[in-house]
Formats: structure tokens, sequence, C-alpha cells
């Protein structure tokens, strides 16, 4: 009978390699092939610059895979397909892999979509999950501010141009995490003008990592922020 690899998906956690979990680390040392997304080949990855100061990556195969961040289909597909490929390889040879992912491999993850891939390519391929601490997570400690308690309510929103729908989130919930705001921060930034909200929020830019950026002033916030910032609008004292 054929014994294939595990397929393993790691939380590295939002940026401070030291929030990665034990086990997770464990698996990383324990695994000969890492691999990880970047958005374009050499761009470089978030998820495997934490690794890379967790493991000694000259005894790993250490294993880029482009998901390049565009809505064409046909170039979604094709590297998808290298992507998946490149993983069942080795794990059909009977090599355990670790694919990385910034924060919790199931939350806003590409990873997610990649396992039910490999599902549908080779059922008998085990999966496990390790679990992160969300960038969302990172993001309150840095800034010291609690998301919920007793039977406040919490949204986690990506963020769009649709200023009605973000107005409707913010009127509906006590706490809202705006994920992948960078594209429309200012005019979320404006909407929070309107609703007297703005000294009550903050972005958080690569949360807990080297290169964090804490943004309390948003009436001061740079035309342009990095791609990995979040929001967070807490409407009520904790």
């Amino acid at each position: 009978m054929t014994k294939y690899g595990i397929l393993y998906g790691i939380g590295a956690g939002p940026g401070d390699p030291e929030l990665i979990t034990l086990k997770g680390h464990r698996i990383l040392e324990q695994t000969h092939v890492i691999a990880f997304p970047e958005a374009t080949a050499g761009a470089g990855s978030y998820a495997g610059s934490i690794v890379e100061k967790l493991v000694d990556a000259s005894q790993k195969l250490m294993l880029p895979l482009v998901f390049p961040m565009t809505k064409d289909k046909a170039i979604l597909e094709e590297k998808w397909n290298v992507a998946v490929d490149a993983i069942i390889k080795p794990l059909e040879a009977g090599k355990n892999v670790a694919f990385v992912s910034e924060g919790d491999p199931l939350f806003f993850s590409t990873f997610i979509h990649l396992m039910e891939l490999i599902k549908l390519q080779n059922p008998n391929i085990q999966i496990e999950i390790i679990p992160g601490i969300s960038s969302m997570h990172g993001a309150a400690a840095s800034l010291g501010w609690g998301l919920a308690i007793g039977d406040q309510k919490v949204a986690v929103i990506p963020a769009t141009s649709d200023m009605e729908e973000m107005s409707e989130e913010l009127d509906r919930h006590d706490t809202v995490v705006f994920y992948k705001v960078a594209k429309v921060a200012a005019l979320i930034v404006e909407l929070l003008r309107k609703k007297n909200l703005i000294d009550k929020s903050a972005i958080v830019s690569k949360a807990t990592s080297s290169d964090e950026n804490i943004y309390l002033d948003l009436n001061d916030l740079p035309e342009r922020i990095p791609y990995l910032s979040l929001m967070i609008v807490r409407k009520q004292e904790m």
C-alpha cells in the first residue's frame, strides 16, 4: 500500500516569529519540505520570512508558490494547478509537506482553497491543521484594545468601496475589524468621520512584526499604507 506524506497547514502567526505555536515550530523543524505563498515569483513572502527566522532554510527544501493577486480566471487556474502539482509530488513520494500561512491557515488564507484542490486530486492524502494567531488578535494585542466582552458583537469584514454596506456593518456591531483595508482606507476614514468614530479607530500594519506600524490618528494617515493592514473600530470602551 502506498504511504503518502502528510500535508500540514501551519499558521505562522501575525508577524513575530515567537508567536507561532510550539506544535507548529516542532513540525517545521521536522519537515523537510516547507511551502509558502508569494504574489509574484521572487517577490518574497511574508509567511516565508517568518519561517526563515525559525528554521535553518539551508537544510530544507523551501518551496515558494505563486498565487497572483488577480481576478483573471485563466491565470488563477494555471497558477493554482502549478502550486497543487508542486505540493502533490513530494506528498505522493511519501514526504511530509508544511504549507505556512501568516495568521491562521483557515482564516482568510490561501491554504483553504489549496487544501480543497488537493483533496479532489488525491483524497488519500492526510491533512493536518495547526492553527495560528490571526493578525486581528496580533493587532489588538499591539494596541492593547479588548475586542469584545460580555454580549458585545464583533464583525470581521473585508473592506470594500461599498460605503453603504460598510456603514451598515458599523451600525450593527460594537467592534468591527476591517481586513484588506489598504485600498479603501481613505473612504473608510471619511465614513468614520461622518459617524464620529474616527477617535475610536486605529490601523495596524504587519502586526507584531519588526516592521509593524500603528496609526492611531487616522486624520493624519499616509496616502499609502501596506497591503497587510487592518483597521479596528471599537465603538465602546471595555
